[in-house]
């Protein structure tokens, strides 16, 4: 769903490849995951390929009980 939003606003897909597959480096270095879930919002908010007008929110899910947290709000 992601990429099909990319897709629609024109982002070239070898962007959103070379995206997804940062996402997947970053992902397998987490160890504290709300100060990652932080550095990744900074990181996406200054990247060219996701336009200024597009919020991006920092939210941590918990894994047994499902409460959403807002970390950062874009």
């Amino acid at each position: 769903m992601l990429k099909q939003k990319m897709q629609n606003r024109g982002i070239d897909k070898r962007q959103i490849r070379k995206f997804e597959e940062e996402a997947i480096a970053w992902l397998d270095k987490v160890h504290d995951s709300e100060e990652e879930v932080k550095k990744l919002v900074d990181a996406l908010r200054k990247t060219t390929i996701i336009p200024r007008n597009v919020p991006i929110h920092g939210l941590m899910i918990h894994p047994d009980t499902g409460e959403v947290s807002l970390l950062t709000d874009g």
